[in-house]
Formats: C-alpha cells, structure tokens, sequence
C-alpha cells in the first residue's frame, strides 16, 4: 500500500507528518504499490489519483483545491477530517471524526521542558510573505519554522507554553499534545476551508 500524502517545493510540517508518523503506528505495510493508495494527513482528497487504485481515506479531509472527486466503489472511507469533508462527499455525518494527526500523541515518548514563553509558526506558504523570524525576535518570542524537520517542530510546539500559529497542522499538533494555542487566520484565503473543516469535527 503506497503512504500517499503532498510534496510541494519545500517541506512542510503537517504534510511532512504522514512519513514521520504512519510507519510508527503501521509498521511493514508501506510499499510503493500505485493500486492501493493511504489517505492519511492532509487536504488530500483530489481528483487526480488514479481512477483503478483503491483509495483508502483515513483522516483526510476535502480542501476545495481541486473539483471534488467521483466516489465511487473505488474509494474507502474509514473516516474523515471534518463535517464540511463529509457533507461535500456526501458521506454519512457519523465519519466527520477529524483529522488523523491527532494519532501522532501515541508517538511521543519524552517530553522537553517549557524552554519559550510564546512561539509563533506561520503556514509553510507564507514564510515568502515576511521575514518572521526577525519580527519574532523583535516581538521577543520564538520562531517555529514550518519547513523545518518533524522531530525539530515537534521539539519547539512542545517547548512552549504557547503557540501562535497560521498553520492548521500546528494548532492539531498543539491541541493533541496539550499545548494551548492562538489560532492566525491564513494570509491565502484558498486555506480557509480546511481549519473550517477541521474545527466541525470538534463542533
């Protein structure tokens, strides 16, 4: 089965979860095999797969970034990101469980201390739009950078006490390890469907 989740131009953290996360709950499944394809982590319910493969959606979720898909018996929906997901997919209301980065708090084993009061993490799109690691430290707070490694990015959300965040991913992550968080509304309006989605999971 072939872990399928988007590769833009850069990395970025909640994409960049999928490789990190899934082999640790899900070990020796993983193949590069086109015909059954993972929906994991991320706005990743698209158009374009492969119409033979067998989709299997685990926590995905509809981002508007594409024309809806047809669903057909080629695709299996365990559950998905949020209500907004399932009402355009017309799927049962009962699967909007929400998004399946949440299972990453099985992962986490240590936990580093409180080493920043305030940390700020932008969307990975948005680091061309300002210089933010400058404006946090003249703000005096961290900067969390989206397109840095998995383990890093974890490290820094869980050694705050507070995340300032543009990125969805950053405030699941911070929601499923507990660490309270202020949400940014996105620069890129195009972004606004998925934290709607999202949140209809938590009502």
């Amino acid at each position: 089965m072939k872990l399928y989740y988007y590769r833009g131009d850069k990395p970025n953290f909640g994409d960049d979860l999928n490789p990190w996360m899934w082999p640790k709950l899900m070990p020796g499944i993983w193949d590069e095999n086109e015909q059954e394809m993972f929906l994991g982590i991320g706005s990743i319910i698209f158009d374009s797969h492969p119409k033979q493969a067998q989709k299997i959606v685990f926590g995905a979720g509809y981002g508007g970034y594409t024309p809806l898909p047809v669903i057909d018996d080629k695709w299996k929906f365990y559950f998905v990101r949020g209500v907004q997901t399932a009402r355009e997919c017309k799927l049962d209301p009962s699967l909007a469980i929400g998004d399946s980065a949440i299972l990453l708090r099985s992962c986490i084993t240590e936990r580093p201390a409180k080493i920043h009061k305030v940390s700020f993490m932008p969307h990975f799109e948005s680091t061309v739009d300002g210089n933010w690691r400058a404006a946090c430290k003249l703000a005096g707070i961290h900067y969390i950078d989206p397109t840095a490694t998995v383990d890093q990015t974890l490290a820094d959300i869980m050694g705050s006490e507070l995340v300032i965040t543009e990125a969805m991913h950053g405030a699941i992550v911070s929601d499923a390890l507990r660490v309270p968080f202020v949400a940014v509304k996105p620069i890129q309006q195009r972004h606004h469907m998925k934290w709607f989605d999202w949140a209809s999971a938590l009502d």
